[in-house]
């Protein structure tokens, strides 16, 4: 158990000599200290510590494409981890730059995946774009930093992810949304306020629209459209009458 002492006009966290020891704290290191929810915090490595922490991601990253799948199954992979790497794994997970995915539903436990970054022809200088979120691929393989769009199917990952990104999300950089059906999506301000508008335009023409019509019409891959519905659902725009199959709500 940790105890919270005064120190002048500080406040400082002891822990017992077994906690110190099973924590993977390091003696000397700076560490962020950022409240989750009620009776949640997160203790993460300061930023100062990056060139480190892209060490331990470079070797986390090897040790997953050199793995088998069973090897990569949930719970079992971060045994292999020691204190320091799991902490920097965690990280990875909350970015996106490794997913969790079930090979079908008959798996109790998910495996991790790298989430590799497609080289793009060379372009002329120009503002930096997201992602080509119009073309279709696997929820699992999108990523916020890269697409702009993040679908995360486990319970424990959410938290995890939704904790982390409250300040992001006050500030009104990115969304998150738990949905119906389970998962937890995340998209950038930007890119949903742009897509926003482009699917309500369609709503607004077809009023009763299936995802895969609707993602035709919008240009957008179907994962992105039904992110989009999700908020729209919350907003009070559209009602979904039926898996995947919406209406729009007349104005009138």
């Amino acid at each position: 158990m940790a105890f919270v002492n005064r120190r002048e006009k500080g406040l400082v966290i002891a822990l017992s000599g077994k906690e110190s020891k099973e924590s993977g704290l390091v003696e000397g290191k700076r560490y962020d200290l950022k409240k989750a929810g009620d009776g949640e915090w997160l203790l993460a490595e300061s930023k100062a510590q990056a060139p480190k922490e892209r060490e331990l991601e470079q070797k986390i990253l090897k040790m997953l494409g050199k793995k088998s799948l069973s090897e990569r199954v949930e719970g079992k992979f971060e045994e292999k981890l020691s204190k320091e790497e799991q902490a920097v794994f965690k990280k990875m997970l909350v970015k996106g730059a490794v997913v969790a995915f079930k090979l079908s539903d008959k798996y109790k436990k998910a495996v991790y995946k790298v989430v590799e970054e497609k080289k793009k022809p060379a372009q002329a200088a120009g503002p930096k774009k997201t992602g080509d979120v119009t073309k279709e691929k696997p929820p699992e393989e999108y990523s916020l930093e890269g697409d702009g769009i993040m679908v995360i199917k486990d319970a424990g990952h959410a938290k995890v992810v939704a904790a982390s990104m409250q300040g992001k999300i006050k500030e009104g950089e990115v969304k998150g949304i738990k949905s119906f059906d389970g998962p937890f999506y995340v998209i950038a301000s930007g890119l949903y306020e742009k897509f926003r508008e482009r699917v309500l335009k369609v709503f607004k023409s077809s009023h009763k629209i299936g995802l895969a019509e609707l993602a035709k019409k919008a240009d957008a891959s179907k994962t992105l459209c039904r992110i989009v519905c999700e908020f729209l659902k919350e907003e009070g725009e559209i009602i979904e009458k039926r898996k995947e199959s919406y209406e729009f709500i007349s104005e009138e």
